[in-house]
């Protein structure tokens, strides 16, 4: 269980290593943090990449975080909710790398093994209840 609560933690914080990733790539520096989305929509190449990144990152957390703890409540089998919770971090790590490096293919079976963890920890909850 506490392997499944460390990758909700790290999925939690997977958009800002995204974000982060596209502020020190942009072509461009702002002097002041005051407006960060404005300048990061006129960031281009991965820094834009990376943008986009983080918000599939942030789409994604929701459904996975509550897919553990229902998981968790249901009393799921520890260790498949281990395997599926690191592999989805994994995948997600994945996604986000294909993602900035421009590999669409790739970067697509990645996200769909990704919904497919969040889905079996949703079903693996229902069947065990």
């Amino acid at each position: 269980m506490v392997i499944a609560f460390v990758c909700v933690m790290i999925a939690a914080f997977l958009p800002v290593l995204w974000i982060a990733y596209a502020k020190v790539n942009a072509k461009f520096r702002s002097k002041h943090n005051s407006a960060p989305r404005e300048y990061l929509e006129q960031a281009s190449g991965k820094a834009k990449r990376a943008v986009w990144a983080e918000k599939n990152a942030l789409e994604a957390f929701p459904p996975f975080a509550a897919a553990v703890f229902v998981a968790v409540f249901c009393q799921v089998g520890e260790l498949s909710l281990a395997v599926l919770s690191v592999l989805f971090i994994f995948v997600r790590v994945l996604h986000g790398i294909f993602y900035i490096t421009d590999r669409p293919k790739r970067r697509s079976l990645v996200w769909f093994v990704g919904v497919g963890c969040t889905a079996s920890l949703f079903l693996l909850a229902i069947f065990q209840a």
